[in-house]
């Protein structure tokens, strides 16, 4: 996906690959995600791993949501 914006509540599941790409609210994303100038909101949940490759990612609560 590159220059969306994934909606409140969404659940996505399996590998993702994001470019340009904003997670709303209670989104639950599972598996590897390879992201680049993501901003993640401070209640979406992200299983697994997450790599962001890029300095200027926006990660909210970073620790907290991370499991």
């Amino acid at each position: 996906m590159e220059g969306c914006r994934i909606g409140a509540g969404v659940q996505i599941i399996n590998s993702i690959i994001c470019m340009d790409v904003e997670i709303g609210e209670n989104a639950y994303i599972s598996s590897s995600i390879v992201v680049c100038r993501q901003i993640v909101s401070a209640k979406a949940r992200v299983h697994n791993e997450l790599i962001a490759p890029n300095e200027e990612v926006e990660l909210e609560k970073w620790t907290q949501e991370l499991w």
